[in-house]
């Protein structure tokens, strides 16, 4: 999946990038957890990511089960 993110907030000087990331299914956030892999969720709402590596197990469940999040492995820059 592509996905495009702004650099800057100056109108007339804006500077994208693109960022290719594979979106992972919610359910298997267990075996990941399990198995010591990080792992990424996006808030949508409050436009940020979080690392699973830096979250609370409880604060982790929480996230992954709002709606307005998704969850994915790694994200290249291009």
């Amino acid at each position: 999946m592509l996905g495009k993110t702004t650099k800057g907030k100056q109108a007339e000087d804006k500077e994208t990038e693109y960022a290719s990331y594979e979106i992972c299914r919610k359910s298997k956030v267990g075996e990941y957890i399990q198995a010591g892999q990080e792992f990424f969720v996006a808030d949508m709402k409050k436009k940020k990511i979080y690392s699973s590596n830096d979250l609370r197990l409880r604060e982790l469940s929480e996230k992954v089960d709002s709606e307005d999040t998704f969850v994915f492995k790694e994200a290249t820059y291009m």
